[in-house]
């Protein structure tokens, strides 16, 4: 006899009026919606983004700071929907110093101000199922107009678009018209990590993207570690256990025991990571 399924995480595309602000939405929902709860285990790695997070059946929307270590996240709730604000996309709701809210998860309205308390999507039992539960918090983000792209900072925005393309941080600063101390100062105010750190990040982002690679054997860590933008593979050890904190191995063992199976990543992760699981 099989067990119980396990919960699902899936990735999906924002609506076009979000996509500005925010990079992907995403949906935790237990298996078995009916049983009241569900707990999973499983860990989280830094992203270097926050996120917006509704729990409906509790009726309560967070934001959760970005993350600075890999953690343990817990999920007691039938289902919890969230979107993935863009590196610096925290603007647009709100000008809160974001290094304030490293590792910090706190009530929308500790940072979006009194336009937010009444801002969580009315009516739990509409959100039933995870399609309609992403549905009813982007309309209501939009109808509500709580989010406005207009307030993001352009400065960061350029910077961060050159950090992805392997550019050095002191390149960025130069394309975004300003020194690295200024650029390292707006950094913490808007994104919360500096430039360097949310470069590490998203590199280490693409190791993960390429690592059912290495668990099939298609490719190696070597290759991985060049094609992710590392100098070489102990650069990659070493971010997988500060990111990670396991080595490459432990991480693959434990992503394809609890993630690879049962969870979505494909729209932050691109088309290398494993398939959508069936609904």
């Amino acid at each position: 006899m099989n067990g119980p399924a396990a919960p699902t995480y899936r990735e999906y595309a924002v609506r076009r009026e979000l996509a500005t602000t925010f990079s992907c939405a995403w949906v935790w929902s237990a298996a078995q919606a009916s049983s009241g709860a569900a707990n999973e285990r499983s860990r989280s790695i830094p992203n270097g983004c926050a996120e917006l997070i509704w729990h409906p059946m509790r009726e309560e929307l967070v934001v959760g700071g970005p993350s600075s270590a890999p953690a343990e996240t817990v999920r007691t709730t039938d289902l919890v929907v969230g979107l993935r604000f863009r590196a610096g996309g925290v603007r647009a709701m709100s000008a809160v110093p974001m290094a304030d809210l490293i590792d910090r998860t706190v009530p929308v309205d500790a940072v979006g101000g009194p336009a937010w308390r009444d801002a969580a999507p009315a009516g739990a039992g509409a959100a039933a199922t995870p399609g309609a539960a992403l549905r009813l918090l982007q309309a209501a983000l939009i109808h509500r107009r709580l989010i406005d792209a207009d307030q993001l900072d352009a400065t960061i925005t350029r910077a961060v678009a050159n950090l992805s393309s392997s550019t050095r941080a002191r390149h960025a600063a130069e394309a975004a018209f300003c020194s690295d101390r200024q650029l390292r100062r707006r950094f913490r105010q808007v994104v919360g990590v500096s430039p360097k750190q949310l470069q590490r990040i998203g590199r280490f982002q693409r190791v993960l993207s390429l690592l059912p690679l290495a668990a099939t054997h298609s490719m190696t860590l070597g290759r991985i570690a060049a094609a992710a933008g590392y100098c070489d593979q102990a650069h990659l050890v070493d971010d997988c256990r500060r990111f990670g904190g396991l080595t490459p191995s432990g991480l693959m063992r434990e992503l394809s025991e609890s993630c690879w199976p049962h969870h979505d990543h494909g729209v932050s992760l691109g088309s290398t990571a494993p398939p959508r699981p069936r609904a």
